[in-house]
């Protein structure tokens, strides 16, 4: 109940700050996708850091500014909330005008630190508006930020199904458009205005000083915003290219692929036909146009890399059983297989299964089940290239999913004599919302488990990924393989297994140090007679020979393994590789990540015969495509680039809090530091601000499998979090008691994480089953408590904050807002070096140390 002393915020204000914090949420969620097309996947977790970073710097420089609470407040709300506006779309305007660079030069390193700071500029501006927000809700802080918390959970609601529609482009200019409307309805809102000028602490947890008035509404100032807010929803809507449009860095497979056929005269000049935007990834269709040729064979790019090929017309026919494809079906001579591909994109897998029907008598057909993760993929398929592709995915026979493919399997019952995976990658896109590097749960031992469940008794699982050499993929894939045999009881997992090289020939011009390898793994030993089988299948070819297979005398690493795997010594044998070889689990899914940290010393700073060899050859004329060659090559696998950026931003992020954040607060608040208990104040926010980002993170991550799609893992946990959080930071603004809400919301926290960690995987066992609508439901359900006990704590300090220590408020902003920051980055490498459940528990020791803080604080009160 409010009061003329103490009032209720106004309507106007929390319809403003929600639209506002949707647009932040919103552009937060496209910006992650725009990075991943734009460079890699290791650079779009940036978006988190930058984010966070901005609402700190904002927070902090209201609390270096606090006349700004002064006067006219609802003007000023009005002003910043177009001021962020604007920055969004300046700065995207200048963004994409920057080469992207993702190759791992200095010159790379320095472009990617300056988008960083360019895109952190807009970040500064929200921060400041919902800082602002807040501080003139004085005893009401928890309403507002339970409507800052909504709107939010509004922004992630509507970026699936703006992104598709609107694109990478026109979502971020209705985010802009979000943020004028915003400034609108701000206008008209009447905010208590201060007589004097207070201190940050003073403005967000006390009353008006004595004959504070309301500020009038601002009806006659609401016009300009709404114009430019109908204007770039216009703009979003029918012309989204004219204000920015989104490039890709060459080092890309798309726009070097277009340069080849460009540089060649031989080769049809190669166009983008068609784009269309998915949380999971940008499509780009690259071919001849057709204009030059309808019929002439398409590739899917995805994030302007990752390619799969769409035969068309008589290129559908060049598909035979002497490619690499076809080397699961060597062992079915006999009898068609039934099969199972995951990630089937443009349905080579389904031609070469239609190809091996040629063997078996006339009215035999190949089972083939084909789960594909992308619906755009299947919509284009199924409708744009449907005559084209002489309805590819409705031949007889064929059967398509649209799902995960690891989680499709585990709600399966059937099994399968193969099952085909070829190149299925996640350079393109993140399956965690792009809050981590890239992961797989299509790579990791319980996989692989899954696999061996599924197949039939002689049945057979076929991998393509890259060959490096020395190997790392492959060695990889072998040593998850033998693992998950070992788990399923097999003694001598080595006859279990099969690798077969093979020679790809790149264009001529292209400077790719990369092949392929297939491993074959079998539930039953592979015996003489199909060890035989492949020995004259790759003698036959030229471009196939055997790495490793039972009895056959191979040389290599693969053979030097799995005699490690024989002895019993091959933890050893992993252990000294040169890479990181040692089997992934869901619980650490980062398949490709390869190097160790000690690699990067050694690559940047050491003595490398190659490197210098290199740098001292006498400069050669490159062409694009070369160069494009040599950028993938070290991108997939060829040098530790994504340890490095993580590393960069690592440095430049702490570098900003403090520049952005601390040095500031020291300046102009250091006398703040001086109050009695400041230190465990200061423990207390940091501990929620890093608390907070992990276990969030954490559990995007854990629900991706269960919620069977990534998409769905984001927008449902950061959906959830967001309303409840609101929920608990409002009921905890009612609380008169903060000292007794803080503590209770703390000790509910940590117990939950306790639960949650322990119940989590006898849940997705139970829930696994279930229709999709039931199991969103569900995880709402289990993680509304959590979330809406870790709403409570921050409100509760703040307001405890103002009651015993005012002149602290601006560090609890700083210092919260900077751990967010901080544990970001820190909570990746956590997850790389010991798994999500140990970056869980890590974001749960976080709220303890806030709760042994307050607990001191409470006894030294």
């Amino acid at each position: 109940m409010s009061t003329d002393k103490n009032p209720a915020p106004d309507g106007w204000l929390l319809a403003g700050v929600a639209l506002v914090s949707a647009a932040v949420l919103l552009l937060q969620l496209v910006q992650t996708r725009i990075f991943s097309v734009m460079l890699w996947y290791h650079l779009t977790y940036l978006v988190v850091t930058f984010t966070m970073l901005g609402f700190a710097a904002g927070g902090t420089l209201l609390a270096c500014r606090a006349r700004w609470l002064e006067g006219d407040v609802s003007r000023r709300l009005r002003n910043v909330a177009m001021l962020f506006g604007a920055a969004v779309v300046a700065s995207y305007a200048v963004v994409t005008r920057i080469a992207p660079d993702s190759d791992h030069s200095v010159n790379a390193i320095l472009t990617s630190a300056l988008q960083y700071g360019l895109l952190v500029l807009p970040m500064i501006a929200g921060g400041l508006l919902i800082a602002l927000a807040l501080s003139t809700a004085r005893a009401s802080v928890g309403r507002v930020y339970a409507w800052n918390m909504a709107g939010s959970a509004l922004g992630c609601a509507l970026y699936v199904p703006l992104l598709r529609a609107l694109g990478g482009e026109g979502s971020v200019l209705l985010a802009a458009a979000l943020c004028f409307a915003g400034a609108g309805l701000l206008a008209r809102a009447r905010v208590p205005a201060n007589e004097r000028s207070p201190t940050a602490a003073d403005a967000s947890t006390s009353t008006p000083a004595s004959g504070a008035q309301l500020a009038p509404a601002g009806a006659g100032r609401t016009l300009p915003p709404w114009i430019a807010a109908a204007a770039l929803t216009l703009m979003a809507l029918f012309a989204p290219k004219l204000a920015f449009e989104v490039p890709l860095a060459f080092s890309k497979g798309l726009p070097a692929v277009i340069a080849y056929s460009k540089e060649d005269p031989e080769s049809p000049e190669l166009r983008i036909e068609e784009t269309r935007w998915d949380p999971l990834c940008r499509l780009d269709v690259v071919g001849p146009g057709e204009d030059v040729d309808p019929y002439g064979q398409r590739t899917i790019f995805q994030d302007g890399d990752a390619p799969t090929r769409v035969p068309f017309g008589a290129a559908q026919l060049s598909e035979d059983l002497g490619q690499k494809e076809a080397l699961g079906y060597v062992t079915f001579r006999t009898r068609p297989p039934r099969v199972l591909a995951i990630g089937i994109g443009g349905g080579l897998d389904i031609l070469m299964a239609k190809v091996v029907e040629g063997i078996y008598p006339d009215d035999a057909v190949v089972d083939f089940t084909g789960v594909e993760i992308n619906a755009t993929t299947i919509e284009l398929m199924r409708g744009k290239y449907r005559d084209s592709t002489d309805n590819r995915y409705e031949l007889p026979g064929v059967t398509i999913h649209n799902d995960e493919g690891r989680s499709w399997l585990q709600r399966s019952d059937e099994r399968y004599d193969l099952l085909q995976m070829s190149g299925i990658d996640t350079y393109a896109a993140l399956s965690s919302g792009s809050y981590i590097m890239s992961e797989s749960y299509l790579y990791t031992v319980e996989a692989y488990q899954d696999y061996l469940e599924h197949l039939t008794d002689d049945g057979v699982i076929s991998v393509l990924r890259y060959r490096f050499d020395p190997p790392r993929e492959n060695l990889r894939l072998a040593a998850i393989a033998v693992e998950a045999l070992r788990r399923s009881g097999v003694e001598h997992p080595e006859q279990h297994v099969i690798m077969v090289g093979v020679y790809v020939p790149f264009p001529e011009g292209w400077d790719i140090d990369l092949d392929y390898g297939c491993l074959l793994v079998s539930k039953t030993p592979f015996g003489p007679e199909r060890v035989k089988l492949y020995q004259r299948y790759a003698g036959i070819n030229p471009d196939y020979f055997l790495q490793w297979a039972p009895g056959v005398d191979c040389e290599g690493e693969f053979a030097d393994y799995f005699a490690s795997v024989m002895d019993g010594t091959d933890d050893e044998f992993v252990a000294n590789y040169p890479y990181r070889i040692d089997p992934v689990t869901d619980d650490a899914p980062f398949f490709f990540r390869y190097h160790r940290w000690d690699r990067i010393g050694e690559y940047l700073f050491g003595d490398d015969e190659q490197l210098t060899a290199a740098e001292s050859a006498p400069a050669m004329s490159t062409t694009r495509a070369q160069q494009a060659g040599r950028d993938l090559t070290d991108l997939v696998g060829g040098e530790p680039v994504g340890l490095i950026l993580l590393l960069t931003v690592l440095l430049e992020s702490t570098a900003l809090v403090l520049v952005l954040v601390l040095l500031p607060l020291w300046f102009f608040k250091r006398s703040g530091l001086a109050a009695a208990g400041a230190g465990r104040w200061v423990l207390y926010f940091f501990g929620l601000g890093a608390g907070y980002m992990l276990i969030e993170v954490a559990t995007m991550q854990r629900f991706s499998l269960f919620l069977g799609h990534p998409g769905y893992s984001i927008t449902v946990v950061l959906f959830s979090f967001l309303i409840f959080s609101g929920l608990g930071a409002a009921w905890a603004g009612r609380s008169d008691d903060p000292a007794r809400t803080l503590r209770r919301g703390l000790l509910g926290v940590l117990a939950l994480v306790v639960l949650l960690n322990l119940a989590l995987p006898s849940f997705f066992a139970a829930g696994l089953r279930l229709d999709l609508p039931l199991r969103i439901g569900l995880t709402v359900a289990v993680l509304a408590p959590l979330a809406f006990l870790m709403g409570m704590p921050f409100p509760s300090g703040l307001a405890l904050l103002g009651a015993r220590t005012p002149a602290l408020t601006a560090w609890a902003f700083g210092v919260n807002g900077g751990a967010s920051v901080l544990a970001s980055v820190a909570g990746i490498m956590v997850a790389m070096t010991w798994g999500f459940s140990v970056a869980f528990i890590v974001g749960a020791s976080s709220y303890a140390l806030s709760l042994l803080a307050a607990r001191g604080l409470q006894r030294a009160s």
